[in-house]
This record gives structure tokens, C-alpha cells and sequence, in this order.
């Protein structure tokens, strides 16, 4: 048997260019409509040390640095992934529309390459008796059934999870390739791209190592050939995966130096029996797309627990195998269904049990036979029911409507599960709903909650996450820095020592003590926190400046230049300029101290805390009036910050304005009674009695 396109049809230019173009067309349309609410969505979770915060994609060259980055969360496996964020980097910086437009950009190739793929199979003369010649209808209800499904949003929607859709888009290419060069009399240049195609995937995800057994399978199945044939025939082909898959090989030994695998503290018996019941909540999910969650904190189930779904899924499996045996499709589907999943959902122990992710790839076989039991039951209706041609145009014109109805329910589920990431507290609010023992989740909220301001709400979530999770260090940093904005100096103190006492390696509680001690004037222990924290993670900012300031704070002003100057050298942010200009301040060089101070705003004008020493600069050289407007720009954004308003109204006693200082003056000491700059200010000008 040969691949066999509609009649008709060249099988060497494909089939009818304007059917394609349209079914292309529609597809484009459906997943950008379904997405259209992503592209503002904000970065999330993993984002931040994967983009937000790492310094590899902040540059397009030197590409190796690029392609196999050492810091951050990126991996080194996935160096198509890594470069692919660095292009984003390079034409939007931080803005998240370049990043989502890429992964939209991803689904739609991925579904028409699906597309391809299917047609071509449905295109096989033995395929054609059964499905009548409907290839291009069949496709194209399966691709979008499959693309549109709500499942993908977590490969979509989130960013960091673009190495899923890249490693499908190219497993979908490959395949359509690989089968394309089968219906052709000339299959080497197929072949050759449908390698090159498998190579990228391989630099996108791992989990593509499968398509080589899958293509055999398909071989059985579709072309009648067993394994050793089918390489025979093929050398090209299977030799080039070969080498990807050697490739692959080495791109994760180079992830993990000195591993032979995965890594997790479940035994390889217990977590192929937890996976036993997750497939099946992947199924639930597929068929219930409501129940998608986030971030699972999903239970290791015992062996002994895990035998009903062990055995469901051993008959599943037995079924699939037998009915490739016998070369039927559906064994092909089933086979591929439990291929894709068997990399991340079989005995081989991940660091998460479940994630919704991971059915991306075994959705296209689910489509694929809804797509092709619906046909069939729709042609068993049409004949036993169709006995007339209105009959059958009416039946025929039924079917049409439930697939696009079908179609259109999927779109509109992944708009409404788009709306989950629409800010970091939603999704996290989300996940906390359907997952409320997962207390990384209620810590991811309370982090999300801080972040926009609302610290009570922060300080709730950090209390729930602790409650779950007694001894969880980040969770009482969280709780610290939900107290430390609240102003509570002294609980935020005590939480940032109870996470040291379960966890005396975070360096964030060491560098937030440092900020503490430091605010508070308790600079020998800032420098001390500082450098514990700087010991475990030397390019940590804040511990860098607090120890910069602190020294200067203590006389060591020499030791404060040299470590603010390295820091405002390597990593000239507008913070570390600041913290330059306040050094050289604090040492008696104010024209120094104002260059840098001005450096620090052109770098950032909002930053305010720049802006104030700027003013103080200029206030001590005698230009008033510069220093005036300066803090009169702080209060414009923050009218209620009470030191601004006493150093302005001190600025204007001196420019002889007593009535606009007393109301600077008046209004610090409304804001904070019994300010002693105030007071004094106020004192000044006669209206005190001493």
C-alpha cells in the first residue's frame, strides 16, 4: 500500500491550494480569536527567573552563552527554547506582547501542521473507503478540536511553557514530513526536513524523543511495512533521527552533569502507580476542562491503592497493542496516546507528578478518534435515517453544525481559562480554589498579593501556606516581607528568623534581615546579614547595597566606594547609581554625589529615592531653587511623604516664603504629630511657644 492523495490531486504538490488556504485561514482565525485575551496577560511563576531576572536573554550574542545559558532557571536542554525567549527579549525587553504572540504564532503552525498531517493520513486509499473522501472536513474539525482545546493554555497562555508548543509544533512538522516523503517518488528532500524538523523539536523538549517509534508504528499501521523494512526503506530517515536522538542525549547530560536521569525523592514503583490515577484526572480534564489547575500538589498514591487504575490502564494498553497488531488505526491512536505520555507519566520519577501540560501531545490521538467515531456514527445515521437526499443534506448539515459547535464551546472555554492569567493573584487565586492542601500555591498567592499591595491579604496567604507547611523557609520570608511593608519592623524580624531557623541557606531572609538591621540604623548587623547573604549568592543586589551603605554609615567610607562603585560597574541599574551618589554624599563629595545622582535618573526617572538625594545635594551647594522643584516633583507622585515635605519647607524658609513653608510644615506634622523636623520648622517661624 503507497500514500494515496483525494483524486485529483497531485501526490507531489499537495492537495487543492484554495481548500488549504481556507482551512489555514480558519484556523489562524480560531486560535487568535481564542488567545485574542492572552497578549496583556503579565508574566507569571517561572517567568521571572526564566526572563524577568535572567541575564542570558537580555542579549543575542555570544550566542553559546545564549543557546546554553549557566544561571537562572533556563535549561540548558532546551537551547531552541532559550533563544527563542532572547529574540522576544531583544524586539520588547519586558513587555509580554512579543512573548505571547510568539506562542499563539507556535499554536497555529503546530495546527497546521497537524492539519497536513491528518489529511494526508485521511488521504490513504484505505482510509478514503472508510471515511469517504472527506479528508479535508475530517482535518480540519481535528485540528481544531485539538488546538482550541483549553488544555493548551498552560503551553500558550504561560510563557515559560512555550518549550511544549515548540517541541509539538515540530513533532507534528516532522511527522507530516516524514509521512509527506512517503508519497513521493523522490522522499530524500522530505526526509532531510522531516530530520532537521526532529532536531528542532529535540532543542525545544525532550519529550519528542518518541516520534521515531511513532513514525514506525504509523509504517505498520498505514503502510504496511514491519520495523526492518521500514528502515530499510528509510535509512535516511530513521538514520537522522538516530543521530537527533543522539543529539538529545547529549543536550541533557549537559543539563544534568554526572545524572543518568531524572531525579525525585519517589521510588520509580510509587510514582508509576501516582500516574496511574493522574492519567485518568488527564482524561477527566480533557472532557471537563473547568477542573484545569495550574500547579498540582497531587498525593503520592501507594502501589496497593494504585491496582484498579493499574489495571484499567494495563487493558487500555493491551487493547492499543493488539489492534496495532492487527494494523487498525485506532491501535496506532491508542499506542500513540500512552507513547506520548510514557516520558513524564510512566516509571520515570519527575520533580511534578502532574501537570495538564503533558496531554498536549496524547490530545491529538483523543481528537483524532472523536473525529473519526463521530464520522462513523454520523454515516451510520445517514444510513439508516437518510433514506431520502434531503434527508441526507439535513443529517449531513447536523453534523457540520455539532462539530463547529463543539469547536466554538473549546475557543470560548480557552478565552474564559485565559481570563485566569490575567493577572498573577487570579491564577494563583485559581489554583488555591482547586488545589487548597497545595501550599506552594498559597505562597505563589500571598507573593502575587504583596507584589500589588495588598499585604493583609499577603500576610493570610503566607499563614495558610505556613499552616500546610510548617518549616517552609520561603513562606516566612514571605510572611517578613508582608510585615516589613506593613511597617511592622519587629514581626517581619522574628519571621525572617524563623525562616533561617528552618532554612539557614535562603539568602533572601539573610539579605531582607540586612535591610532591616540597615533602615533600622543597626548597621553592624546590616553588614553582617549582608555578607552571609552575598556568601551563599554573590550577585545579590540588595545585600550589595545594603553592605555598601552600611559601611558608609559605620566610617568605612574607602571600603563603601570600592564595593558600591563594583557594583554600579557590573550592574549599572538605576538603584546601584543611587546608592553611588548616596556613598560619595555621605563621604563630603557633593559634586561627585550629584553626577551620580543624576546618572541614576536619566537612567530611571521614577526613582524617586535619586530625585530626593539629588535635591539634598543641590540643597547643600545653595541652589535652592533647583533643590525646591526637585522635591516638589516627589510630592507630586507621593504627596505624603513627610521627610519631602520637611526638607521642602526648609528649602523654602531659606527662599523667603514662610507661608508655603508652614503649609509643608503643617501638613508633615497632620501626617506624623510630633515630627521633630516639623516641630522645629514650625518653631522657627514663631508659631510654637516654646
Amino acid at each position: 500500500m503507497t500514500l494515496e492523495p483525494p483524486a485529483g490531486l497531485d501526490p507531489e504538490k499537495g492537495n487543492n491550494p484554495r481548500e488549504t488556504a481556507v482551512c489555514f485561514l480558519l484556523l489562524a482565525l480560531a486560535v487568535f480569536g481564542a488567545w485574542s485575551n492572552s497578549f496583556r496577560a503579565p508574566f507569571v511563576y517561572d517567568d521571572y527567573p526564566n526572563i524577568v531576572t535572567a541575564e542570558s536573554i537580555r542579549r543575542l550574542s555570544p550566542l553559546r552563552d545564549v543557546l546554553f545559558p549557566t544561571e537562572g532557571m533556563l535549561d540548558r536542554a532546551r537551547p531552541l527554547f532559550n533563544l527563542s525567549l532572547a529574540v522576544n527579549h531583544a524586539v520588547s525587553g519586558l513587555s509580554t506582547w512579543s512573548y505571547h504572540l510568539v506562542n499563539v504564532l507556535a499554536q497555529v503552525l503546530a495546527a497546521w501542521a497537524l492539519f497536513a498531517m491528518a489529511r494526508l493520513t485521511f488521504g490513504l486509499s484505505s482510509m478514503r473507503e472508510r471515511f469517504g473522501g472527506r479528508a479535508g472536513v475530517l482535518s480540519l474539525f481535528l485540528s481544531l478540536f485539538w488546538a482550541l482545546h483549553p488544555v493548551n493554555t498552560e503551553a500558550v497562555t504561560y510563557i515559560s511553557e512555550r518549550s511544549e508548543t515548540l517541541m509539538v509544533l515540530f513533532f507534528f512538522l516532522s511527522a507530516w514530513l516524514a509521512a509527506r516523503g512517503w508519497a513521493s517518488a523522490r522522499p530524500a528532500r522530505w526526509h532531510a526536513l522531516s530530520v532537521l524538523a526532529f532536531v528542532a523539536g529535540a532543542g525545544s523538549k525532550e519529550t519528542i524523543a518518541v516520534l521515531p517509534l511513532l513514525m514506525l508504528a504509523y509504517e505498520w499501521v498505514f503502510l504496511s511495512r514491519g520495523p526492518v523494512r521500514a528502515v530499510r526503506r528509510s535509512a535516511l530517515l530513521y538514520g537522522g533521527y538516530a543521530l537527533g536522538l543522539l543529539l538529545l542525549g547529549f543536550l541533557v547530560a549537559a543539563k544534568n552533569p554526572g545524572s543518568t536521569g531524572p531525579t525525585s525523592a519517589i521510588s520509580p514503583i510509587s510514582y508509576l502507580a501516582t500516574q496511574s490515577r493522574v492519567i485518568f484526572h488527564y482524561l477527566g480534564v480533557v472532557a471537563w476542562p473547568p477542573k484545569l489547575c495550574f500547579y498540582y500538589d497531587w498525593p503520592v498514591l501507594a502501589p496497593g491503592r494504585a491496582l484498579p487504575y493499574l489495571a484499567a490502564l494495563a487493558a487500555l494498553f493491551c487493547l492499543s497493542a493488539w489492534l496495532l497488531y492487527k494494523k487498525r488505526p485506532a491501535g496506532f491512536l491508542g499506542i500513540w496516546f500512552f507513547l506520548a505520555l510514557a516520558p513524564t507519566s510512566s516509571f520515570l520519577p519527575l520533580e511534578f507528578t502532574a501537570r495538564d501540560r503533558r496531554m498536549i501531545l496524547p490530545l491529538a490521538a483523543l481528537a483524532a478518534l472523536v473525529v473519526a467515531a463521530a464520522w462513523r456514527a454520523g454515516q451510520w445515521f445517514l444510513e439508516r435515517f437518510g433514506k431520502n437526499p434531503g434527508a441526507r443534506r439535513a443529517l449531513a448539515a447536523a453534523g457540520l453544525a455539532l462539530g463547529a459547535s463543539v469547536a466554538l464551546a473549546l475557543g470560548l472555554a480557552t478565552w474564559d481559562r485565559n481570563l485566569d492569567y490575567a493577572t498573577p493573584v487570579s491564577i494563583w487565586r485559581d489554583t488555591v480554589e482547586k488545589a487548597p492542601g497545595n501550599f506552594r500555591a498559597w505562597e505563589a498567592l500571598g507573593q502575587a498579593l504583596e507584589g500589588t499591595g495588598e499585604y493583609e491579604k499577603a500576610v493570610e496567604a503566607a499563614r495558610k501556606a505556613l499552616a500546610l507547611a510548617p518549616d517552609r523557609g520561603p513562606s516566612w520570608v514571605l510572611l517578613g516581607t508582608a510585615f516589613w511593608d506593613m511597617e511592622r519592623a519587629g514581626e517581619a524580624e522574628a519571621a525572617f528568623r524563623r525562616a533561617l531557623a528552618h532554612d539557614p541557606d535562603n539568602f533572601l531572609a539573610h539579605g531582607n534581615l540586612s535591610t532591616v538591621y540597615f533602615t533600622l540604623g543597626r548597621h553592624e548587623e546590616a553588614i553582617r546579614e549582608a555578607r552571609l547573604a552575598l556568601a551563599m549568592r554573590p550577585d545579590y543586589f540588595p545585600a550589595r547595597m545594603n553592605l555598601a551603605l552600611s559601611l558608609a554609615q559605620t566610617g568605612h567610607l574607602d571600603e563603601a566606594e570600592r564595593e558600591m562603585y563594583g557594583l554600579a560597574r557590573t550592574d549599572p541599574r538605576s538603584e546601584a547609581l543611587y546608592g553611588m551618589g548616596r556613598v560619595l554624599e555621605m563621604a563630603g563629595r557633593q559634586g561627585e554625589a550629584e553626577g551620580w545622582y543624576a546618572r541614576a535618573l536619566r537612567e530611571n526617572p521614577q526613582n524617586q529615592e535619586a530625585r530626593i538625594g539629588l535635591a539634598g545635594v543641590l540643597y547643600r551647594q545653595g541652589r535652592l531653587r533647583e533643590a525646591a522643584g526637585l522635591y516638589q516633583e516627589v510630592l507630586e507622585r507621593f504627596p505624603c511623604r513627610v521627610e519631602v515635605l520637611v526638607n521642602l519647607g526648609q528649602v523654602l524658609v531659606l527662599l523667603n516664603q514662610p507661608g508655603e513653608a508652614r503649609k509643608r510644615f503643617q501638613k508633615a506634622l497632620d501626617l506624623e504629630p510630633g515630627n521633630p523636623g516639623a516641630q522645629r520648622g514650625l518653631a522657627g517661624l514663631g508659631d510654637l511657644k516654646g
